[in-house]
């Protein structure tokens, strides 16, 4: 079992959420870095991030974000701006001190129609979207 896996369950586990409204698993469907001339780039480190780190599970009752691009195991200073309703998005943004100082944000549409839920997220320089269950 990768360590992946075993952090999705932990999360799970830890906080009794086996299919509770709680807990949304992600997929990144894309990623983008910021190029030297401000646009958004398909990079070799973006590929590998997509690759490597595009699903992750976040809690949006605490804020813990398990793998992925949003991991919460580096943060120093996590805020619920909002928990997401029928009308508002989930908002959670975290400070990030390893190996340097970072912001990371994630956006879910929790109100979107469907299962399927949108996110916009960044994390350092680079730019991730997809949905979340």
């Amino acid at each position: 079992m990768d360590r992946i896996s075993i952090a999705l369950l932990a999360l799970c586990l830890a906080t009794s959420c086996l299919a509770d409204e709680h807990l949304f698993v992600c997929d990144a469907l894309s990623v983008a870095e910021l190029g030297g001339t401000g646009t958004l780039e398909d990079t070799n480190f973006t590929k590998a991030v997509a690759m490597h780190q595009s699903r992750f599970a976040v809690d949006r009752k605490t804020g813990v974000v398990a793998g992925g691009p949003f991991a919460t195991v580096d943060a120093t200073d996590g805020r619920i701006l909002s928990p997401g309703t029928e009308q508002e998005a989930l908002k959670i943004v975290w400070l990030a001190n390893a190996p340097y100082s970072s912001l990371k944000y994630l956006w879910v549409r929790v109100y979107a129609e469907g299962p399927k839920k949108p996110f916009l997220g960044v994390s350092g320089d680079m730019v991730i979207t997809g949905t979340c269950e």
